[in-house]
């Protein structure tokens, strides 16, 4: 005859009651399980190798980007944005504040344009992020003191296609503000079209486009 212990059936019992538990936890995965899961997108490193950004991308929903300190003791999160930048002295992280999905639906239901993209500045350092509305594009210069955000047309301006016209086809320019991102300082320049710093940051060339 076999004997078992009172402690070998406690055992027992307490090994089918975590099965059981563990066969609850389980599910099968689901559609809204997948719209959760996140692409990363546009990696960079900063030149000193401290910083690492990326956007995580979900299938559905807002984007994010995420900021890390390669020693792995920080980690930083810009909501809502993508397409993030690191400036050359690894100090600043650029990244486009993306449309909202939920904005993105009400202009594709009303046909209009909607919402714009912007910029949304993180300061490594502190943690400090800066938003700027309305902004189509923007660059670091080489030696990491200045930020150039250039904006899109004015929305409300109906007038854009007839001035395209009268004036041979050729575009208005928008705004293009120069950020000095050591002082604060900004200089804004209108009409502009297309613009690049020198190699060195001494010089920003940009084209002027004016249908005035």
């Amino acid at each position: 005859m076999t004997h078992v212990s009172g402690r070998s059936i406690i055992a027992l019992v307490l090994f089918l009651s975590c099965m059981a538990v563990s066969a609850q936890e389980k599910r099968a995965m689901e559609v809204a399980d997948i719209m959760k899961f996140e692409k990363v997108e546009s990696p960079s490193i900063s030149r000193d190798g401290r910083w690492v950004a990326h956007a995580a991308v979900p299938d559905r929903g807002d984007p994010r980007v995420l900021v890390y300190s390669s020693d792995g003791k920080e980690q930083l999160e810009i909501a809502g944005a993508k397409s993030p930048v690191i400036s050359g002295n690894g100090k600043w992280v650029a990244a486009q504040k993306a449309v909202p999905a939920s904005e993105q639906l009400l202009s594709k239901m009303d046909k209009d344009k909607g919402s714009r993209t912007g910029l949304i500045l993180l300061n490594t350092s502190n943690g400090e992020q800066s938003l700027y509305e309305n902004i189509s594009s923007f660059s670091f210069s080489n030696d990491s003191r200045w930020l150039v955000k250039h904006h899109h047309s004015d929305k409300k301006n109906k007038n854009g296609d007839k001035d395209k016209a009268d004036n041979g086809g050729l575009k208005p320019g928008t705004s293009l503000s120069l950020l000095n991102l050591e002082e604060g300082s900004e200089e804004v320049f209108p009409f502009v079209t297309s613009y690049a710093f020198d190699s060195i940051s001494q010089h920003l060339a940009f084209v002027v486009s004016d249908t005035g």
